[in-house]
């Protein structure tokens, strides 16, 4: 399965993270005076579980857990398939097969992967969670930097009814689907307060992707907090001609992921659903992908052209609702039609 995670060097782009404003709602009365709530209060009326995050020392999101009877540190990352856990954890579960039982997940179907194992019990914040399913995967490389204890996949994010709060750090969750009314109100909710709704698509790798645009050019990006910029497949880069300046960086992936140099390109307009993405001083970093699997053939993610990654989905308050499967940002005063 496809478990991309783009790691940079010190910094490949510069840009301040920007307050906004919470999302607007109508008071009860009938004055319909309008009440400002923070998004997170919005939330929890509808029934999510509010769980903070941090960063990590490469821009991804991390989250603090209790597994194994222990506190640990999980990244949560939209551009990884399969929640992992680090090998250093695989003597305390049991695979299906090892448990004598047969496990079928609303997400991932029967599990008969022999490096599957369940995790009894997993703790977010307030939340409890039983016989979550997990990769097994060498994480943490002896005698490196710590990476994680594990990641939250795609499976976990999309299993849980999640949305994730790029620029607020929150992740939030819910123990059902909202209902077609609540999910419509939702989408209003953050369209009143000034966020456009662009449309994912989910790869058969559970990975999402967006429409975008550069300069006019059209990109199929996976969105990706694992990756700390926003990076295009030098494929991309070669196809429109685009301008690129050389960078002192070196992205590398888990393992022997990766390793490449990093090039950069400053577009005039970034798009995506055909809305300006303001880059807010930033610029995308270029490289060659095939070692994360973008634009391979027979790839899950071979028209996939870069990732729209940590650095703008922060700075342009992403919100990625994985029930209603779409990116929320806020938008800039350009696009290809003049649409605001």
């Amino acid at each position: 399965m496809f478990m991309p995670l783009v790691r940079v060097g010190s910094a490949l782009l510069c840009g301040a993270f920007v307050c906004l404003c919470g999302a607007q709602t109508r008071a009860a009365d009938k004055t319909e005076k309008q009440t400002v709530l923070t998004l997170e209060n919005y939330l929890k009326a509808l029934g999510y579980i509010a769980v903070p995050l941090t960063r990590g020392q490469n821009n991804d999101l991390r989250v603090v857990v209790q597994v194994a009877g222990k506190k640990r540190e999980f990244m949560v990352d939209t551009g990884w398939s399969l929640t992992t856990i680090d090998t250093s954890l695989r003597s305390r579960f049991k695979t299906p097969r090892e448990l004598g039982v047969s496990v079928k997940d609303a997400i991932l179907g029967v599990l008969d992967n022999s490096e599957e194992v369940i995790i009894d019990e997993l703790k977010l914040g307030t939340a409890r969670l039983l016989n979550e399913p997990s990769l097994v995967k060498t994480l943490n490389a002896s005698g490196g930097s710590s990476f994680a204890d594990g990641v939250l996949g795609c499976d976990f994010l999309l299993r849980h009814f999640c949305l994730v709060d790029c620029l607020d750090l929150r992740v939030y969750m819910r123990s059902e689907r909202l209902s077609r009314e609540e999910q419509a109100g939702l989408e209003r909710t953050l369209n009143q307060s000034g966020l456009h709704g662009a449309p994912l698509d989910r790869t058969s790798a559970l990975v999402s992707t967006c429409k975008a645009a550069i300069d006019g050019n059209e990109l199929v990006l996976a969105i990706d907090t694992g990756s700390a910029h926003t990076i295009l497949h030098s494929k991309a880069a070669e196809r429109y001609r685009l301008r690129i300046y050389q960078t002192n960086t070196r992205l590398v992936g888990v393992g022997t992921v990766g390793n490449v140099f990093a090039y950069a390109t400053r577009p005039k307009l970034f798009e995506v659903d055909g809305v300006e993405m303001p880059l807010r001083g930033l610029v995308l970093g270029v490289t060659y992908m095939s070692s994360w699997k973008f634009g391979a053939e027979g790839s899950p993610l071979e028209n996939v052209d870069g990732t729209l990654g940590a650095d703008l989905l922060a700075a342009d308050h992403g919100l990625i609702d994985f029930a209603g499967n779409m990116l929320w940002f806020k938008p800039g005063k350009h696009s290809r039609d003049g649409a605001k």
